[in-house]
């Protein structure tokens, strides 16, 4: 009836308003890419979804042989008005873990970090193994040298070009953080855009409730710095079914419950397709 009315009289019925639902900002939504896919990522599909980030595997900046496929990914997340941050991995190489106060290790991961900066249409550095491997309590200072090394790795990336993204992934288990890891959030957050909690729920036999726990626990000391939680999209590392795109949404909605600003999935390739029909996610309120 009201349709009807419309086309006779060109207006809305007296009866009837249109009220403006005012939502949130869309939120940011990022994504792992291993350097091997490049060539496979759906751009259009990203944008659409809403993917603001990309970060993209060290190796796609450091093997020759991707060079060709390296220049035209980041043409075409610039295209598509996504940024590319350097996925970086910081404390392991060659599958050994590196001592964070190896000077001349540290030294070569910041030349790294330049080299990477220096192709046109990188937008920020995401860092990765930037702790201990569980063994933190046998270090004196051990948060203090973790931080020191992140601190370095900020102002070198700052110095560069102050708009330029600097993230980094974290482990999840909050108070046990700094003992285990060296990583304190609070410390860390000074020198950090954004903290990528790695809220793996299936690798830690846990739920989604879980996940909200996390991203709220670090939220509340990263001194106002954007928490994006970062999500696996598959059963665990024991088993890599992928999660249904209903139960990934919702462990989505339980990082925003948290207090998180965007969500990082682990990883393209992984993902149930039926989420990509969906549309962008915006922040509560």
């Amino acid at each position: 009836r009201i349709i009807n009315f419309y086309n006779e009289n060109q207006r809305l019925p007296n009866s009837v308003t249109i009220v403006n639902i005012n939502q949130g900002p869309i939120a940011h939504g990022a994504i792992w890419v291993h350097a091997s896919i490049m060539e496979k990522v759906n751009f259009t599909a990203l944008k659409n979804k809403g993917i603001t980030d990309i970060f993209l595997e060290q190796q796609a900046f450091t093997k020759t042989e991707y060079r060709t496929a390296l220049l035209n990914f980041l043409n075409g997340a610039s295209n598509a008005g996504i940024r590319v941050s350097a996925w970086v991995i910081c404390l392991r190489e060659n599958g050994t873990w590196v001592d964070p106060t190896n000077e001349s290790y540290i030294e070569s991961l910041i030349n790294r970090i330049q080299e990477f900066l220096s192709f046109p249409g990188v937008g920020g550095i995401h860092l990765d193994y930037i702790r201990y491997p569980e063994t933190a309590y046998n270090y004196p200072n051990a948060t203090d040298i973790i931080t020191g090394v992140v601190q370095r790795i900020y102002e070198t990336v700052k110095s560069a070009n102050p708009t330029l993204l600097v993230s980094a992934a974290l482990m999840p288990e909050k108070e046990a953080n700094a003992y285990l890891y060296g990583q304190d959030y609070a410390k860390l957050a000074q020198y950090l855009n954004v903290l990528v909690p790695m809220a793996y729920k299936g690798n830690y036999r846990a739920n989604t409730t879980w996940i909200t726990s996390v991203t709220s626990y670090i939220k509340d000391r990263c001194n106002g710095k954007e928490v994006w939680t970062g999500l696996q999209t598959y059963r665990s590392d024991e088993d890599p079914t992928r999660i249904p795109a209903k139960e990934l949404e919702s462990d989505i909605m339980a990082a925003f419950n948290g207090g998180a600003t965007g969500y990082v999935l682990f990883r393209y390739g992984l993902i149930d397709n039926a989420f990509w029909d969906g549309n962008p996610y915006y922040l509560p309120g």
